[in-house]
Order: C-alpha cells, then sequence, then structure tokens
C-alpha cells in the first residue's frame, strides 16, 4: 500500500509539474487524526486537488499518525478520512469504520488541507458522532 500512495502522489507530481524543470513547491505532510478524545489507531487520509485534478493518500499508524511518503504540491485540497485501511487480502465480513460516513468521501466531509512549502504538521480532530 505504501507503494500505491507513492505511485499515486508521482502521478500527481508529474501531472502537476509537466516535463520541464520547473517544478511546482512542494510540502512534507503529516500530523494526527483523532476521533472524539482518542486517536485513530487505523485507517487512511485522502487529499484531493480539485486545481490539479490529483490526490495521494497514506494510511494512518497505530499511534495515530500519518505521513504522505512524498512531498505535496502546494495547494489547497478536499480530506477524506476511513477509519479502515483497504488490503488486498480483506474478505468479508469487512471492518466497521468508527469514522463518521460523512467523512469517507472528499465531497461531504467539510474537511481541507492547505500545503505550504516546507512541513506541515496537521491535526485533524473528528467528532465520535
Amino acid at each position: 500500500m505504501k507503494y500505491a500512495s507513492s505511485l499515486l502522489t508521482g502521478v500527481m507530481l508529474a501531472a502537476v509539474a509537466g516535463c520541464g524543470s520547473d517544478r511546482p513547491p512542494t510540502g512534507a505532510v503529516h500530523g494526527t487524526v483523532s476521533l472524539g478524545d482518542e486517536l485513530l489507531k487505523e485507517g487512511e487520509v485522502a487529499l484531493f486537488s480539485v486545481d490539479f485534478g490529483a490526490g495521494a493518500n497514506c494510511a494512518i499508524e497505530p499511534d495515530g499518525k500519518f505521513r504522505f511518503a512524498d512531498p505535496v504540491p502546494v495547494g489547497t485540497y478536499q480530506v477524506a478520512i476511513s477509519g479502515v485501511r483497504p488490503r488486498p487480502d480483506m474478505r468479508p465480513p469487512y471492518p466497521v469504520s468508527k469514522v463518521p460516513k460523512k467523512f469517507w468521501n472528499m465531497e461531504t466531509s467539510g474537511l481541507t488541507l492547505s500545503v505550504h512549502s516546507g512541513d506541515n504538521l496537521h491535526e485533524f480532530k473528528l467528532p465520535a458522532k
């Protein structure tokens, strides 16, 4: 899955950058996700840029932290957060996400992330219900 995240981010960078040497500024994106008063111990953070028409995703680790493997182009992103990280070996019955359903979709989550050049630490604090 880490490979897929890196690949998506690479495709996003290529789409934004084109073939020239004028690469857009990027930032390192990382942070935490909490659900109510507790850190979310698994799941996925997904970003999508309407301006670039591309996105990327990364896993939420057991310590509640996430980190995108590759730099993300500077800009504003819509965000979706799921409490379940899809895996190829998953079979029914699928795990149930503790994250409220509205946050699973970038269009309904109401979450955004502004990426600036350099280090970008962000804390997503989701309500438990």
